[in-house]
């Protein structure tokens, strides 16, 4: 059960997804299993979900005795990683009846070159971050700063003079890896945060770890934070800082083990902001035996990571679709659908929605410039990229401008602030078949992002 990241061309088919489903093995507690996908006996990482978070060490207990490894576990939310080459593994684990275990499910097969760690799962110790209303002091303009459009189109660069964001103010990108030695990033980037997520959810803190070949993520944390150093461009938020949080691995490839260290690694660190660009279930639907138990695990770590007051956005993807005709009760991203996440959309320069951009009532918060934006690429290049993923940094940026400005503030009082702020689009502008008013419909969801009024309203 793999992931992609939200740019245009790499939107996954249902066809795929569903095909990729039905390949995999049953759910644990689902109707319909039948346990034909376990028979092999090569080595297959699981998703366990405990009953409560104090069920956790039970739940553990079962999953050995059924004839798995424990990888990794959080008990904060009552998820754990299984590692097991038994036959019929789900089977076996359903026969032990024990009361910890919610639910179960195949994440993925695992290949002969991946190195598994088993032993006591890796713990993530809290930072003691203490945020102060400073600004960073940020210098002279950026030479490529009047080619990013968006920054006008925003008002960001009118925000800058209320505040240009302090270092204090910690963004994490969940993504494919973030090149901290680009000059536009290297001042502004937190390693201490930082983390590699894609060894089967262990966070990984050495060194570089959270680079990534993919320009992707660096596109994304310079759309957000590149400094306003006389060098290259400028970030929505040029004051604070990104951290890396990788869950795309070398070959591309992400799973929900990945997502869920993310999110743990964000409420942990009390990142003040994260952004995430990810398919990670394209339609995908929980009564399809293999997408509910990582359903469950992804959002109870997005609910934990907002308990720690994170403020969590993301993009609404690709398609070009209206996404919530789609999905029925069961087909949910639980990304896209969790309460405890900014839903973002991409227009293009006349505030019209993007031909390529997802969008749907209930599944649309705000909208922002997501076509032909420049930012960082990996190697000291710069590329302009085109998709959501483009769009939701500008709204995560602006986020970290607010919670620079009030520290204090509360994730209900900062999204609010910046839903009541946006700039209205009227509905025959956005181009699409959009249900709603102009302020709260299903193609920009409340509005256009203004940077420069929300940040003066908080």
């Amino acid at each position: 059960m793999s992931v992609s990241f939200r740019h245009a061309g790499s939107f996954r088919a249902l066809a795929t997804a569903l095909a990729t489903i039905m390949a995999s093995a049953c759910a644990l507690g689902l109707p319909g299993s039948t346990g034909q996908a376990e028979a092999a006996s090569a080595p297959r990482s699981y998703l366990v979900n405990a009953r409560t978070p104090g069920q956790t060490k039970a739940a553990q207990a079962a999953a050995v005795k059924a004839g798995g490894q424990v990888v990794q576990s959080w008990p904060q939310i009552g998820v754990i990683v299984v590692r097991s080459t038994r036959p019929g593994y789900l089977n076996r684990l359903k026969a032990q009846r024990s009361r910890a275990v919610l639910s179960a499910g195949d994440a993925r097969g695992i290949s002969a070159t991946e190195r598994v760690t088993v032993g006591k799962p890796v713990t993530v110790s809290a930072p003691g971050r203490r945020v102060t209303a400073t600004a960073t002091r940020v210098g002279k303009t950026d030479p490529m700063a009047r080619q990013q459009s968006h920054l006008t189109v925003d008002r960001a660069t009118k925000a800058h003079a209320v505040t240009p964001g302090s270092s204090h103010v910690v963004v994490g990108v969940i993504d494919t890896g973030v090149d901290d030695r680009h000059p536009d990033l290297a001042r502004n980037f937190s390693r201490a945060d930082s983390v590699d997520c894609t060894n089967f959810g262990r966070p990984n803190t050495a060194a570089g770890a959270w680079r990534g070949k993919d320009s992707h993520g660096t596109h994304v944390a310079g759309t957000i934070a590149a400094a306003r150093n006389g060098y290259g461009v400028t970030g929505v938020a040029p004051g604070v800082r990104v951290a890396s949080l990788k869950v795309v691995n070398s070959i591309g490839e992400s799973y929900p083990e990945y997502i869920v260290c993310a999110y743990m690694w964000a409420g942990a660190r009390q990142l003040a902001v994260t952004n995430a660009s990810l398919n990670m279930f394209d339609l995908w639907c929980g009564d399809l035996q293999i997408a509910s138990p990582a359903m469950t695990s992804v959002r109870r770590a997005i609910d934990y990571a907002a308990g720690r007051r994170v403020v969590n956005v993301s993009s609404t993807g690709n398609s070009g679709a209206d996404i919530s005709w789609q999905r029925g009760e069961s087909c949910q991203d639980p990304i896209s659908v969790s309460r405890n996440v900014v839903h973002v959309t991409s227009v293009n320069a006349k505030g019209g929605l993007s031909e390529f951009a997802s969008h749907g009532r209930s599944m649309t918060d705000i909208a922002a410039p997501g076509e032909q934006i420049l930012s960082d690429a990996v190697g000291r290049r710069f590329e302009r990229r085109s998709g959501t993923s483009q769009a939701a940094p500008q709204v995560a940026g602006t986020l970290a401008l607010m919670k620079s400005r009030r520290p204090a503030a509360s994730n209900a009082t900062l999204v609010k602030t910046l839903k009541r702020t946006t700039k209205a689009v009227p509905v025959r502008t956005i181009g699409r078949e959009c249900r709603g008013t102009v302020r709260s419909n299903s193609c920009t969801g409340f509005g256009q992002l203004d940077s420069f009024a929300a940040v003066k309203a908080i």
